[in-house]
């Protein structure tokens, strides 16, 4: 007894640790230390006034690193500023959504001004009608945000009718950002880069829309000086510059694009993408419809730059001189796996390629097609290998192997599966099976691989033979369901995800695929088809929402009441072991 009874103590000190353990791992694991150091400030007034206690630029101004900054507004609402945000330390701005809520520099002001090594997230706003075109000159960019950090992280954001003399909507210098899923629209800057300009900056941008931004000079959507950023599955369209670079215009800089579309652009010279002393990576993106008034409607390589550009697809672009795209002045792009269809020189020559003086183009496994006149050289020496190219038009000079003039029965540009938009092989294509594989990219531009089932590589940015699976989307009133409508590959491994939104004053109630009831996300409203194999039929039912005062709706549960209860346990256990 005398033994039995000695250990209890040592059994209630080895479970106090125990629960004391488990406290501190809870604590750790949930990132508690960053709630009991950082605070939330929450916006209650749509005023400029610093003296404001519910402001903006109070929270702004008195927050403290990682302090969160959130919004209790009456939605939709508008804060007009009277002079620019300057944000110095790290901090996260979460507002309401884009279309809830504006940020606006009333056209007398810029933004957002940073500037700090610590970390800063905007999200969920709209910043709109910043004006950076005062007399100093570091005033003169960065209509929407003027950005010197590496660690800013912009998510969800709207960027509309800001001016600069460059940079409309977004300025970075000697910066590397995180811009994603963001819509610049609508800016315009007196000199370069009516959506966004980086100098000597990397930063990455993923998902993102620059439609109907304006430059007087060049990079219409952006402009890239001494930067090497990371663009991917982002859409230039519509944007429009009075010189170069419609879509994108690059300075001597690197940038890797990958996935993208460039549409509908304008410029003089090179309507989808400008390159000047430049060597940008280019894979699997989509140039159509652009025009140049010049040379380069889809794009243009001047002054010895040499891009790759594999697996891309250039289609209905025009240009006086080089249609799909022109090459000036000792450049010597690589061009890899690309299709070429329709496109056109409006009055010159070389309606899917022009090349002047001394370039040097290297071309493999490509489709020149429906183009009066396909390649046009002036002192320059093209290499085509293994190319389909119509009437055998390879223009004189060029150094030619492996050459056919049979119908590639291209189809239209279309959904094809994939980020984005080819033009398909018909039945007994001539590009089927008849490329090389040497230097060729593993996939095609949609991701299919290549080559398809035992065959041997196809010619042009599409591999024939993959099934392509649909998906339709329907949903009831009081909401929407996005896209309406997606295309799979046949590869087991290419995911689709659909955004179930409710408008206001609904909710959603159920989710249904090929008319059984299914789980959702609900936190982000959205469905995600893992691993297509099949065509599937999805449809949201929205209701009439209805308020619940007594609930959280889980995602604000606090931890205090758990942390709470796991600090009385170990009193509560020795408790009820002395009784």
């Amino acid at each position: 007894m005398k033994n039995s009874c000695s250990r209890i103590p040592f059994r209630h000190s080895i479970a106090f640790m125990f629960f004391t353990f488990v406290l501190v791992a809870f604590i750790s694991f949930t990132g508690t230390a960053t709630v009991v150091y950082a605070q939330t400030l929450t916006v209650t007034s749509t005023s400029d006034d610093v003296l404001d206690t519910g402001s903006l630029r109070y929270a702004i101004e008195n927050a403290t690193t990682q302090d969160v900054i959130s919004f209790d507004l009456e939605f939709p609402a508008t804060i007009v500023l009277g002079e620019e945000l300057k944000i110095y330390h790290g901090l996260a701005i979460q507002g309401p959504g884009a279309d809830m809520l504006a940020i606006s520099g009333n056209h007398t002001c810029r933004v957002f001004y940073i500037d700090t090594v610590e970390s800063v997230d905007i999200s969920d706003i709209s910043i709109v009608s910043g004006d950076a075109t005062g007399d100093n000159y570091v005033r003169k960019t960065g209509g929407g945000i003027q950005n010197l950090s590496d660690n800013l992280t912009v998510f969800n954001c709207h960027f509309s009718g800001n001016n600069a003399d460059s940079g409309g909507g977004m300025y970075n210098r000697d910066s590397s950002p995180t811009v994603t899923n963001c819509i610049f629209s609508s800016n315009s800057v007196d000199y370069y880069g009516g959506g966004m300009y980086n100098f000597e900056s990397s930063p990455t941008v993923t998902a993102c829309i620059f439609s109907s931004n304006i430059a007087a000079f060049r990079g219409g959507g952006m402009f890239n000086n001494s930067s090497s950023p990371k663009v991917t599955n982002c859409t230039f369209s519509s944007n429009s510059v009075d010189f170069y670079g419609g879509g994108m215009y690059n300075w001597l800089s690197s940038p890797t694009v990958t996935a993208c579309i460039f549409s509908s652009n304008i410029a003089v010279h090179g309507g989808g993408m400008f390159n000047e002393t430049s060597s940008p990576k280019v894979t699997n993106c989509t140039f159509s419809s652009n025009t140049a008034d010049y040379i380069g409607g889809g794009m243009s390589n001047f002054f010895s730059s040499n891009p790759e550009v594999t697996n891309c697809t250039f289609s209905s672009n025009i240009a006086d001189d080089g249609g799909g795209m022109g090459n000036y002045s000792d450049s010597g792009p690589t061009v890899i796996d690309c299709t070429f269809s329709s496109n056109s020189a409006s009055i010159g020559s070389g309606g899917v390629m022009c090349n002047m003086e001394f370039c040097s183009p290297t071309v493999t496994n490509c489709i020149f097609w429906d183009a009066d006149d396909e390649i046009d050289n002036v002192n320059s020496k093209p290499t085509l290998s293994y190319c389909v190219v119509q009437n055998n038009d390879v223009g004189e000079g060029t150094i030619s192997n492996n050459i056919t003039s049979a119908d590639p029965m291209l189809q239209p540009l279309a959904d094809n599966g994939g980020p984005t938009w080819t033009c398909a092989l018909g039945e007994d294509s001539s590009a089927i099976d008849a490329g090389t594989d040497s230097g060729a990219p593993s996939t095609d531009q949609r991701g299919a691989p290549r080559p398809y089932n035992g065959g041997s590589f196809d010619i042009g940015a599409y591999e024939s033979g993959l099934e392509v699976y649909v998906i339709t989307a329907t949903c009831s009133d009081g909401g929407t369901i996005s896209p309406v409508e997606a295309h799979a590959l046949e590869t087991d491994t290419e995911d689709e995800v659909f955004y179930l939104l409710p408008e206001e004053g609904y909710e959603l109630e159920a989710v249904f695929v090929d008319d059984e009831a299914v789980s959702y996300d609900e936190a982000c409203n959205t469905y995600t088809f893992q691993d297509v194999t099949g065509n599937h039929v999805i449809s949201a039912n929205f209701q009439p929402s209805i308020d619940d005062d007594g609930g959280s709706g889980g995602c604000g549960i606090s931890s205090l009441p758990t942390i709470g209860f796991l600090l009385l346990m170990p009193f509560m256990f020795l408790f009820r072991k002395r009784k």
